[in-house]
């Protein structure tokens, strides 16, 4: 049963999608963007879908659709882009967590693996990360990271929904596009 990629058309996306058909996976890329040049390799062996994650609709429908067994959700507005548009970025970010998680309740998913942030901690990040290290964002896109992450764990609680929060530290790489602030991180 096919694995869905929210923000399928982005670089972790992409690469994810990459290893997901080398391990033999069907793979659904849901992304609001109608295409990407990252894509051009995998175009033929991936299903592209245009969609929205702030529309209920259209997750229940791709989720629906294509009988989606897992989620990768890396889908949001990034930094910049969530500055920007802070009404915006509550609507993808924190609205399409909400949006996936009701579609993995409603469709019994086996798995949601979420892609959060080191930026839900905000300045002054310790050497050490644990889960005891408080996350306290300056930003909308980590707030809306931090959310999302109590969100999925509300759903592991409350639906059984197994949900996995990933948080990744400065992403680089090539084909990395703008737009994240923590796309080039000083050390």
């Amino acid at each position: 049963m096919p694995k869905l990629i929210t923000g399928g058309m982005g670089f972790i996306g992409t690469y994810l999608a990459r290893a997901l058909l080398k391990d033999g996976e069907e793979v659904v890329l849901f992304d609001i963007v109608p295409s990407s040049p990252l894509i051009r390799d995998i175009k033929d062996k991936v299903k592209i879908v245009r969609g929205d994650l702030s529309s209920w609709a259209e997750v229940l429908e791709v989720v629906k659709t294509y009988k989606i067994d897992g989620i990768y959700h890396t889908g949001a507005l990034l930094s910049a882009s969530a500055e920007e548009k802070p009404i915006t970025a509550y609507q993808v970010n924190a609205g399409g967590t909400f949006n996936i998680l009701e579609a993995a309740k409603l469709f019994d998913i086996e798995r949601v693996v979420y892609l959060s942030t080191i930026a839900s901690y905000g300045l002054g990040i310790p050497d050490v990360v644990d889960e005891d290290t408080i996350q306290m964002p300056i930003s909308m896109y980590g707030v809306t990271k931090v959310f999302s992450e109590r969100l999925g764990e509300y759903y592991n609680r409350k639906f059984g929904v197994d949900f996995r929060g990933v948080r990744l530290p400065a992403v680089i790489g090539p084909g990395r596009g703008t737009g994240g602030a923590s796309a080039y991180r000083p050390s």
